[in-house]
């Protein structure tokens, strides 16, 4: 939190040398984007700024590089980061595998997320308070839908699953209100009966038939009488 608050700062020089740094060390800051020397090894999380437009990587860095503002590893496998205010629908590059925890947090401009089959684990809390989140599109690669994935997504109304899903782990959809119709596709082996947790709007429930003993659990999370 160095400059955190310091409203007026518009720019900042990340210097060579610099190994890490923090995304919170810039909240509240008008600054628009980042631009990282090939020094740097490690950034835990993103600026919190309503303006900032994304990072952008020197080519010669050796484990990070950027697309459009969004921050990706060296081999584009993880898709590390993305800001606040990128705007409408999101697809996640082909032969990205893994979603890191909280990349998309608090992307609230964004609408609807289509993810490829290239992509194996949704991590944790990666798409949490995505307020205007209506539509994500899951690839049939995803296995695993860690915990917190999709929560507090108000308006998430339409979800996809892919037919290799087989873990979605507890609060996955936490408070996604505007949930009425799940359909869980039959090669689930393991879950949560949190995973759907203050979805008081969840009327139609379709699952495997072996999940259907804790039909009753799940269903009294959903509406707050657990």
């Amino acid at each position: 939190g160095v400059f955190k608050g310091c409203t007026n700062l518009e720019s900042v020089v990340l210097n060579e040398g610099l190994e890490s740094f923090y995304g919170n060390d810039f909240d509240d800051c008008a600054i628009q984007e980042l631009k990282i020397p090939k020094s740097v090894v490690a950034v835990y999380g993103k600026p919190h700024c309503e303006n900032f437009k994304g990072f952008y990587v020197d080519p010669e860095n050796e484990k990070f590089c950027s697309i459009d503002g969004v921050l990706y590893s060296k081999d584009m496998k993880s898709l590390q980061m993305c800001p606040m205010s990128y705007e409408g629908e999101f697809k996640v590059p082909d032969g990205v595998e893994y979603t890191s925890s909280r990349a998309f947090f608090s992307c609230s401009l964004i609408t609807k997320i289509v993810i490829p089959d290239s992509v194996w684990d949704i991590g944790y809390e990666s798409f949490s308070q995505c307020k205007n989140l209506q539509t994500i599109v899951i690839g049939n690669g995803v296995e695993e839908i860690d915990e917190g994935a999709f929560e507090d997504c108000e308006k998430l109304d339409t979800v996809v699953f892919g037919t290799g899903l087989k873990r979605i782990k507890k609060h996955a959809f936490h408070n996604c209100k505007a949930l009425t119709k799940v359909n869980l596709p039959d090669g689930i082996s393991n879950y949560s009966v949190t995973l759907f947790e203050g979805c008081s709007n969840l009327s139609e429930l379709t699952m495997p038939e072996w999940m259907e003993k804790h039909r009753s659990d799940i269903m009294e999370y959903a509406h707050g009488k657990k």
